[in-house]
């Protein structure tokens, strides 16, 4: 006899603890060329990574599927990085802690403003591949196991809120956090 199905934090089945399989990641993209990128490097580091042009499409899935890590872009035409942020605060807040950010205009007002006001991980366009690769483990790794438990809060920085409260290595990316 079986009991009830298990099901993780955001209220989506879990999946065996004693295989957990490859991590999921979900890659929210609108420019082809950096998404299939962003797959290709990220799969051959043994990730089942899934790419969604735009936030609806992203929400479609996040409601199908747990994802370990989900890489957005900040600025994407109609629903942005902001939607999908406040999306997962009211829909599947545990979810809020898998989030890294990308973007190419660290340095507008509005997106600064809104990556220091959510204290998450971003990394700047374009990015070297070995810092990707640092900040998606990073995440996934203290959200193993789908238990989603919330990242000790950082300390505001000039910069921006990291979640380790320093920032990563600025050589030839800048800016970026985790």
């Amino acid at each position: 006899m079986t009991g009830p199905a298990r099901t993780d934090p955001a209220g989506l089945p879990a999946g065996d603890a004693r295989d957990p399989g490859p991590r999921a990641l979900l890659v929210v993209e609108d420019d082809p060329d950096v998404a299939d990128t962003l797959r290709d490097v990220l799969a051959g580091e043994g990730y089942e990574v899934a790419v969604a042009p735009d936030v609806s499409t992203a929400r479609e899935f996040l409601d199908r599927r747990m994802y370990d890590v989900i890489l957005s872009d900040v600025r994407m035409p109609d629903l942005d990085g902001r939607d999908l942020h406040r999306w997962l605060g009211a829909e599947r807040p545990a979810l809020l802690t898998r989030l890294v950010f990308l973007t190419g205009d660290p340095d507008s007002d509005w997106v600064r403003d809104f990556l220091q006001q959510v204290g998450r991980p971003w990394l700047r366009k374009p990015f070297s591949l070995d810092r990707l690769r640092t900040v998606v483990a990073a995440v996934a790794d203290r959200n193993g196991g789908g238990d989603a438990a919330p990242v000790a809060a950082a300390s505001p920085t000039p910069e921006g809120r990291g979640m380790a409260a320093r920032p990563l290595s600025r050589a030839g990316t800048g800016g970026e956090h985790t």
